[in-house]
């Protein structure tokens, strides 16, 4: 009796698959809708997540509500840094570190949502003001660190020169926290020390570095943005910074509007115009 032959792998090569693939085309489409370029509500105040910038024309449009477009992959890429920030929050939390959750503050010119406010258990006058971020290996091979104990990585003590070490890799993150940090201050929680706490998205390894309070460094950091902030509360847009050709405007997410404008585009400068009557503020300032 003749055994039937098991179908192999090899018979199944010249089949065809689906008809079409669908999933693909719906995925793009739904990740272009998502990640178009819009104008949302303007911010009076500075937003500290985006408090350093190269270009303070740059900042001015987002602080007029420009949001610029990005890629699909950047999209995903932030959506996955915000489910890190998310977990470690949830983790502190389970902990017993938390004291303070996040919630809307607003100071003199920067307004934003600081991270958990930490104490050492047991010790609730010793506070820190956590700052969370993910970021890929080849940042974090980058960042000054001083050891590590027990796998972990752990950056100096608090102390002004390991605040400008970080700054000089990752200003952006340093801006952001001092930038809280003073948001805090200005209501009534007088911190001044904390923790940027860093996962490695690529191997979930974490380490951290402990910062302190540093206004000078906070005013060099930030001057691009207080400069836009000056220029709207005016009501006028500043000139453009950099030429077209240059690397900062190449590189910039706000070069569509920011280009549009200089040429002229009717649409776009009555809208600006319009958003910068919003923030003006009448009085010495336009003197």
């Amino acid at each position: 009796m003749s055994q039937s032959k098991r179908p192999s792998a090899v018979s199944f090569m010249g089949r065809k698959s689906m008809t079409e693939d669908w999933l693909g085309p719906a995925i793009d489409a739904h990740y272009q809708e998502l990640c178009k370029p819009s104008w949302r509500k303007v911010k009076h105040l500075i937003s500290p997540s985006g408090c350093w910038n190269v270009c303070p024309r740059a900042v001015q449009f987002r602080q007029l509500g420009y949001s610029p477009r990005f890629s699909a992959q950047t999209r995903r890429r932030m959506d996955n840094g915000t489910a890190v920030h998310e977990r470690w929050e949830g983790i502190f939390s389970e902990m017993g570190l938390v004291v303070m959750e996040e919630q809307y503050m607003a100071g003199a010119d920067f307004g934003g949502t600081p991270d958990n406010l930490l104490h050492k258990p047991g010790d609730d006058d010793n506070k820190l003001l956590a700052e969370i971020k993910s970021i890929n290996s080849n940042g974090w091979r980058n960042l000054p660190w001083a050891g590590q104990i027990k796998g972990v990585y752990r950056g100096a003590g608090f102390a002004p020169t390991n605040m400008a070490a970080l700054a000089k890799i990752q200003p952006r993150h340093i801006a952001q926290w001092l930038a809280y940090d003073r948001i805090l201050l200005e209501n009534g929680h007088d911190i001044g020390k904390g923790v940027i706490f860093y996962e490695n998205k690529d191997n979930q390894q974490y380490g951290y570095f402990f910062v302190v309070r540093d206004d000078p460094l906070f005013a060099a950091l930030t001057e691009n943005a207080q400069t836009a902030l000056t220029w709207n509360r005016k009501g006028s847009l500043i000139g453009m910074p950099f030429a077209f050709t240059s690397p900062q405007c190449k590189d910039c997410d706000a070069r569509d509007v920011c280009h549009r404008m200089e040429e002229g585009d009717a649409g776009l400068l009555k809208k600006v115009r319009a958003r910068l009557q919003e923030t003006k503020i009448p009085g010495k300032l336009n003197k």
